[in-house]
């Protein structure tokens, strides 16, 4: 952020509790303007709770929220600038599609010359431009959820909240307005806040992403950092799938960490600002698709031997169960028609060091 310019969002501290069950615990974190940024998480973990808060839907029982530099604690939802794109269209089925577009510039009374003129141009945008004398009900979803985000673009917002917008699409359609919604953004000024458990979702689109677990901020960084360099096992599994070997760090020096396994002797990096100590016990993250058949052990690698339990083909890779020495591991690889690996077969694996993820126990 350069220096003198406001974060779009500032989040201090913010905590909210139903009953017993603590929703959201001390979460602090701002958002860039013009970013579009994630909340990742499974069920339960306080994403959508903290949006609906950012939305003013929700009041918080402590903390404070900022747009653009702004206290928006007292300022009811129509007044924060941020309009919500739900899961569920909520689209009025007895107005056309223009009409629900313009709905709320109607309710602040904004000129008639004016709000067809805006309609207009935001289904442009979303390129919905001629169907908008249609009704809700003689659209498809993807259709319906343009004209969702549609109705929010209208209303010239600084950020956009979106909850979950495409969980009711079906696989193909969500692949194509995730496609839509990046070039959207691409084409627009506007901070987008968008609410997903699905991970693919998050990793393909993001400019940057907090993985929540039990209310709190398990990770916060860009999507290729928090996959390939987690800084804990919750965000390594939840991000993809992940092998953790345990292990006890011997060495750390400047250029990586060295850690006794059950394989051996390891060496790894570990993520920015979270070296472990000597001594302390670690797990060595390594992805399925760091994995590569390696018959001898080579400089850079760390090797190990794993008898093959099961290989399922999945067009242009292969998914491998392994079991080393009575570990489960799991590999992902290119399938190539010169490696003929089967169920019995006992070979020699490699992961190279950049690829062994040194960190903490939980």
């Amino acid at each position: 952020m350069a220096e003198g310019q406001t974060a779009a969002i500032e989040i201090r501290g913010v905590a909210k509790r139903f009953g017993s069950v603590v929703a959201l615990d001390d979460v602090s974190f701002t958002v860039q303007p013009g970013e579009l940024f994630f909340l990742l998480g499974p069920s339960g973990c306080g994403k959508s709770t903290l949006l609906r808060i950012l939305a003013g839907l929700e009041r918080p029982d402590s903390g404070q929220i900022f747009f653009d530099g702004k206290d928006i604690a007292g300022l009811p939802p129509h007044e924060r600038g941020a309009p919500m794109v739900f899961q569920n269209y909520a689209l009025w089925p007895h107005l056309d599609i223009k009409e629900n577009v313009g709905f709320g510039l109607v309710e602040r009374k904004v000129p008639k010359a004016e709000i067809a003129r805006r309609v207009a141009e935001v289904l442009r945008k979303v390129e919905m431009a001629g169907l908008e004398d249609r009704m809700p009900g003689q659209l498809s979803g993807g259709q319906q959820q343009r004209v969702v985000l549609a109705r929010a673009l209208v209303l010239n917002p600084r950020i956009v909240l979106l909850d979950e917008p495409l969980s009711n699409l079906d696989a193909k359609l969500r692949i194509e307005m995730r496609a839509e919604i990046e070039a959207l953004h691409g084409n627009t000024d506007i901070t987008f806040v968008y609410v997903t458990h699905d991970q693919a979702e998050a990793l393909s689109l993001a400019d940057r992403m907090a993985v929540m677990n039990r209310g709190q901020i398990s990770a916060l960084g860009v999507p290729r950092e928090l996959y390939h360099r987690p800084p804990n096992a919750f965000c390594a599994d939840f991000l993809g799938e992940a092998n953790l070997i345990p292990g006890r760090v011997t060495r750390v020096e400047k250029d990586g960490v060295e850690v006794k396994t059950a394989f051996g002797v390891w060496c790894g990096v570990s993520p920015a600002g979270a070296t472990p100590a000597a001594g302390s016990d670690v797990h060595c993250m390594v992805r399925p698709e760091g994995l590569q058949v390696m018959p001898r052990r080579q400089t850079g690698f760390n090797g190990f031997e794993a008898e093959i339990r099961s290989v399922r083909m999945s067009g242009s890779t292969v998914t491998l169960s392994l079991d080393a020495s009575g570990a489960p591991v799991k590999a992902t690889i290119l399938n190539r028609s010169d490696l003929d690996l089967k169920a019995g077969m006992i070979v020699g694996w490699g992961v190279a060091v950049g690829n062994t993820v040194v960190m903490g126990k939980e």
